[in-house]
């Protein structure tokens, strides 16, 4: 069964430009790992410092292996820091085949 991935990220308004920067590099990244069917980020209409990242993954363990690859781990902190709760908020969803 596939994975879909919704996360949503509360933005500091002086942030934009780093998030989208770091976010950037996470799209170009992830579309890469092993197991993403898609992988994708945009902003939330209507809500000026709300972005969403959508991610389409073969299984859960795939992405459970993104989650712990290199690149994910040494970029975290980066994307946390533009975030005004600090926090990814993540909901994980089993696809209907």
């Amino acid at each position: 069964m596939t994975v879909g991935v919704i996360t949503l990220c509360n933005v500091k308004p002086d942030k934009h430009a780093e998030f989208e920067a770091v976010e950037r590099r996470f799209v170009s990244e992830s579309n890469t790992h092993q197991g993403c069917i898609s992988y994708f980020c945009g902003k939330v209409a209507n809500a000026e410092n709300q972005f969403i990242f959508q991610e389409h993954w073969v299984d859960r363990a795939a992405f459970d292996a993104h989650c712990s690859h290199p690149f994910f781990k040494a970029n975290e902190a980066e994307l946390l820091g533009c975030l005004s709760d600090g926090k990814l908020h993540l909901q994980i969803v089993d696809a209907f085949e």
